[in-house]
């Protein structure tokens, strides 16, 4: 194992089952699983390689759990990237509770690779991007139960309210997936204050730069 195990997993699912990384053999194979991880955000891993990872792993519950270690992982990997967040900011991004170590190994491990991810994105986006037929939308108010606005000390309000943007999306395959048949998809993003501004004014600059095609 590549850490001592005796933190208890605090947060989100998605963040919890991370903790299952700390059986990992190696710190090269926590880099190697978000490296695939990656390469199959948009496509589904495979039974067989969840059982290869289940096996690696030491993961009690089997295909089941690899396949939400796998998607934990995704979870990280796309806000790092839809944020630029850097590798503070992900360390930042895990909940109270979470091993230290592990939290500092998968931020070097995103941030690691996140250049050559984004530049993968960008021209998968060219070249295989899904055509959105519907979209239905909404947005709700996360507040932590030990928030206090109206408290200017920080120990009073050790995490802030969020925003968190929930999208249901109907979008067809790209031509080279024959035979796909149109999917419904559903995301949920949380935001801080700052990083939905930062949403808001480059979705304002895509719009004003449409409006002058």
């Amino acid at each position: 194992k590549i850490f001592m195990a005796g933190v208890s997993p605090g947060g989100s699912d998605d963040f919890s089952v991370l903790e299952e990384l700390l059986s990992a053999p190696s710190k090269q194979a926590v880099n190697e699983l978000f490296i695939e991880c990656f390469d199959t955000l948009h496509n589904p891993m495979s039974a067989d390689r969840l059982a290869a990872i289940a096996e690696s792993f030491g993961l009690d519950g089997g295909v089941l759990r690899a396949g939400d270690l796998v998607r934990g992982a995704q979870h990280v990997i796309a806000r790092a990237l839809y944020a630029s967040e850097t590798r503070e900011q992900i360390v930042a991004s895990f909940p109270e509770g979470f091993h230290p170590q592990l939290a500092a190994l998968i931020a070097q491990v995103v941030s690691h690779h996140a250049e050559h991810w984004r530049a993968t994105l960008s021209e998968l986006a060219v070249h295989e991007a899904p055509r959105l037929i519907s979209l239905q939308w909404g947005a709700r108010l996360c507040v932590p139960p030990d928030f206090s606005p109206s408290s200017g000390d920080a120990v009073a309000q050790p995490r802030q309210a969020t925003a968190v943007v929930d999208l249901d999306l109907l979008v067809q395959p790209p031509q080279e997936c024959e035979g796909d048949e149109p999917a419904m998809r559903a995301i949920a993003l949380e935001l801080s204050e700052a990083q939905l501004d930062m949403a808001l004014i480059g979705l304002r600059r895509v719009r004003d730069q449409l409006e002058q095609v």
